[in-house]
């Protein structure tokens, strides 16, 4: 009985964390990006502060790696009567650019460090003044800037740990438009 609860609950340990990250933007590294995010086991460039900074004390010298992905984004609501008009609405242009930059030296054959400034959080929209739904939301922007700084050590050829932290300056912008009376009604 005991064996088989542990072997139940044995998989619990190795869980991922939920993380809330619908905002999210994950392009802190063109190679990273052309993987399709699968970059945590490798440390090919600078990008691996974000991604494992443990990977650090596989990279050589001292390196300096940055880019931007450039985001256009279009969003389009129908509504549905009686509460919104049944016309189409398409948000503003708006034109997004995240960051990456990422310096990082090894110090000695074991041991290096880094830094990384990134913002995964920087997208927004953005609603014309005739839009349905402005009573709920007209503007919406989030935007963040991390600064990351990290160190690694290698204690096998294999093996090495990381770890940094974030000092993270966010703003956030919510807009929307107050009627008098409910309009719903």
């Amino acid at each position: 009985m005991r064996k088989g609860l542990l072997l139940l609950l044995l998989p619990l340990l190795a869980a991922h964390s939920l993380q809330a990250s619908g905002f999210s933007i994950y392009e802190f590294g063109g190679r990273a990006s052309a993987m399709g995010g699968a970059a945590v086991a490798w440390a090919w460039d600078g990008s691996t502060i974000f991604y494992n900074p443990a990977g650090l004390a596989y990279l050589d010298g001292t390196r300096i790696y940055g880019g931007t992905t450039l985001i256009f984004p279009n969003s389009r609501f129908v509504g549905a009567a009686p509460v919104f008009s049944s016309a189409m609405y398409e948000t503003r242009d708006t034109f997004f650019y995240p960051i990456n930059f990422y310096f990082s030296h090894r110090f000695t054959r074991k041991f290096a460090a880094g830094l990384g400034v990134t913002n995964p959080f920087g997208l927004g929209v953005e609603w014309y003044d005739d839009f349905s739904g402005r009573g709920y939301s007209k503007n919406a922007q989030l935007k963040s800037f991390y600064i990351s700084p990290v160190v690694a050590y290698q204690i096998t050829p294999n093996f090495s740990i990381g770890g940094g932290a974030d000092l993270v300056l966010a703003s956030v912008k919510l807009e929307k438009n107050v009627f008098l009376f409910d309009r719903a009604t």
